[in-house]
């Protein structure tokens, strides 16, 4: 037998006891999937799953690896990299990795976590030597429909505080402003 099914057919029901108690009987099934039990009502609808019985998606382990093992570092609780990966039974190399999610912007971090970052972008390619500036990495994503309105307002903002700032007026003909700060340069 596959699974656990229970199966109760009928309409719910109000079952009055001579002591004053009333039992309420109503149809329920519950199935088994993906080893989770999951309650469908009479109508074929199901209920939505509590925040506690979702799972972590891996990118979203992954980040929290990288901020558990980066606090570990922080605190003086290993001493190396080196010395973490041998303690964890890991390879130096997919711990630098992980490390390289705490760099991420906070907007892509919060993608991570709602889930809302497109689907073609990895964990691999998020670890793998980020960019330092966030405006880099979010170009490197490339699709940018998971930035909220105020993620968007904040770059543009920063975007036009950088050209105000850094002009050719303001720098000289020949200046050229690699900066995305939103804090103006103090010198081009």
């Amino acid at each position: 037998m596959n699974g656990v099914r229970i199966q109760k057919t009928g309409a719910p029901d109000v079952i009055a006891a001579n002591d004053g108690r009333l039992t309420l009987s109503v149809p329920i099934q519950i199935k088994r999937r993906s080893g989770r039990k999951l309650v469908t009502l009479p109508n074929g609808e199901s209920g939505q799953p509590r925040p506690w019985d979702v799972a972590a998606t891996p990118m979203q382990l992954a980040l929290a690896r990288g901020h558990r093992w980066l606090a570990m570092l922080e605190s003086g609780e290993a001493k190396s990299i080196t010395e973490l990966a041998a303690r964890e039974k890991i390879d130096n190399s997919y711990m630098c990795r992980m490390l390289n999610l705490t760099t991420l912007a906070p907007d892509i971090v919060a993608a991570i976590l709602d889930e809302t970052l497109p689907p073609h972008v990895t964990v691999h390619e998020l670890a793998i030597s980020p960019p330092v500036l966030w405006e880099e990495q979010r170009e490197r994503i490339g699709d940018r429909p998971f930035l909220s309105a105020n993620a968007r307002r904040d770059t543009a903002a920063s975007r036009k505080a950088v050209r105000e700032t850094c002009s050719p007026v303001s720098c000289g003909p020949s200046a050229v402003c690699t900066s995305s700060s939103p804090k103006p340069p103090t010198s081009c």
